[in-house]
């Protein structure tokens, strides 16, 4: 362990005081015609420049803390504005721990979103194919029999799944692209 030495040297005019650690000068501290203040000034440099310099330390860590909470806060509403690829700086530490964590959800939210996409996608392509030859079986049908009403209505079966589909890709293409829209409220009534 190192311990700070502190020297006094007094000689009557002159009254120098001298932190060492290992014998290397940190620093002196020197007045002419000090008489009554050694010991004030004795007890600053032994306690109050320590106290002084821990509570600096303390505040440019506080600081420090409070920049990279505020970079985890942007990162947070870029995801929270749908930009999924917003990410917070990683480091050491409890908050670099913390912007980890954050990093490894929105990885996992960035996936999640991209697999629903394409899994509607497949599933509408894959259901417009058999509406489609349903459809193509129904125009073959014979429309002389007594099922003409019944073959109407599975054309309009056929196209309320038909539109469905339609609907499906439309919002899965809008969904893509929503993260760029900007809504804007209007008031009609006042105009």
């Amino acid at each position: 362990t190192q311990t700070i030495l502190v020297e006094n040297v007094h000689d009557g005019n002159l009254q120098a005081v001298t932190a060492k650690i290992q014998g290397n000068e940190l620093i002196q501290f020197s007045a002419f015609r000090v008489k009554d203040n050694v010991e004030t000034i004795l007890f600053f440099i032994q306690y109050g420049l320590p106290l002084g310099l821990i509570l600096f330390l303390f505040l440019l860590h506080t600081l420090w803390l409070q920049y990279r909470l505020f970079r985890l806060e942007l990162a947070s509403k870029l995801i929270a504005k749908g930009q999924l690829s917003g990410r917070a700086d990683t480091g050491l530490f409890a908050i670099g721990r913390v912007n980890e964590t954050f990093n490894h959800m929105a990885d996992k939210l960035e996936r999640l979103f991209a697999q629903q996409r394409h899994m509607i996608r497949a599933i509408s392509h894959e259901l417009k194919t058999p509406i489609f030859r349903l459809q193509l079986k129904l125009e073959l049908l014979d429309k002389s029999s007594n099922n003409e009403k019944l073959i109407y209505e599975l054309f309009e079966e056929c196209d309320e799944l038909d539109t469905l589909v339609h609907e499906i890709l439309e919002y899965s293409k809008v969904e893509q692209f929503s993260s760029s829209l900007n809504f804007t409220e209007i008031n009609l009534s006042n105009s």
